[in-house]
């Protein structure tokens, strides 16, 4: 896994680039074929390439045998709670994290109307999206295919001469993530709590509270996955949960599992959780996109 900062053209709108192979991509069979896992929201939306491998299959619960695919590079909505999807990998991956207000500069449209649904890239970008899988997979080494993906991202958002996303939205975004409260965000950048939460919703796609919600359940498990032997009663304190009830329920309805479901998975990644059968919880309906191509 590579991950790093991008190039200055995209840090208002990117927070990471990253780089991923499957372990095992040599492999023809591979053990975790079929296996399913919960995807934790991170309060961001994503760009992703898949190169080779399998499509991007999710489900819109436990019960959900077919599933639905998502074909070519994908952009991935903002979410408020978990989605389940095939865990199978593609032999190698890469992407953006992005940032508030992305979604106006590099897709034309709001982060909201993207919100909650994976979306082919094709949708937005037409014929641009699939000559950005023909041209990486001609590359053979990371730093290659990352540079020549940052390189058309950057001659996307010059194609399309938008304004940069409202800095009023990051400086926002930063304090919700550190439990800041929304009418003190508001009156600090002299909005009233209305427009804030308008202006949030259509450049991050959640509501401020929302977001802050799903910030504070990542950064308790995050919390609970570095130090297993720590309480639920004291993370609780810690992230200013009222109690140890509200944390399980907020977990719950975030992440997708319970606290003693999460100890038992053991995951090695925050907002991966695999599935030994079946989701633990029935998950809300999943759209899944309809947009024409533009």
């Amino acid at each position: 896994m590579i991950r790093r900062e991008p190039r200055a053209e995209l840090r208002p709108l990117a927070s990471t680039l990253w780089w991923s192979a499957r372990p095992n991509a040599h492999m023809e069979e591979r053990e975790d074929t079929g296996a399913r896992e919960l995807v934790v929201p991170t309060g961001s939306m994503h760009l992703v390439i898949r190169l080779g491998g399998p499509e991007l299959r999710i489900f819109s619960g436990p019960d959900d045998d077919e599933g639905a695919c998502i074909r070519g590079p994908i952009v991935g909505g903002v979410r408020d709670r978990a989605y389940l999807r095939e865990r199978d990998r593609p032999p190698i991956s890469i992407g953006l994290m992005l940032r508030p207000g992305a979604a106006r500069a590099l897709f034309g449209v709001s982060a909201e109307e993207l919100a909650f649904a994976h979306h082919p890239l094709d949708e937005l970008w037409g014929s641009r999206a699939r000559s950005l899988i023909d041209e990486l997979s001609e590359l053979s080494s990371p730093e290659a295919q990352l540079a020549r993906f940052e390189a058309m991202v950057i001659a996307e958002l010059s194609r399309r001469g938008t304004r940069p996303p409202d800095k009023r939205v990051l400086i926002a975004a930063e304090a919700l993530s550190h439990g800041a409260r929304v009418d003190a965000i508001a009156s600090a950048l002299e909005l009233s709590p209305r427009r804030l939460h308008t202006l949030f919703i259509e450049e991050c796609g959640l509501s401020p509270k929302r977001f802050a919600r799903v910030k504070r359940v990542e950064a308790t498990l995050k919390a609970a996955l570095e130090a297993p032997a720590r309480s639920w009663a004291a993370l609780a304190a810690a992230y200013n949960f009222s109690d140890q009830a509200h944390l399980s329920r907020e977990l719950r309805e975030i992440a997708g599992v319970t606290p003693s479901q999460l100890r038992r998975l053991a995951p090695a990644e925050t907002h991966h959780l695999p599935m030994q059968d079946r989701a633990p919880q029935k998950l809300a309906p999943l759209p899944i996109s309809s947009r024409r191509s533009t």
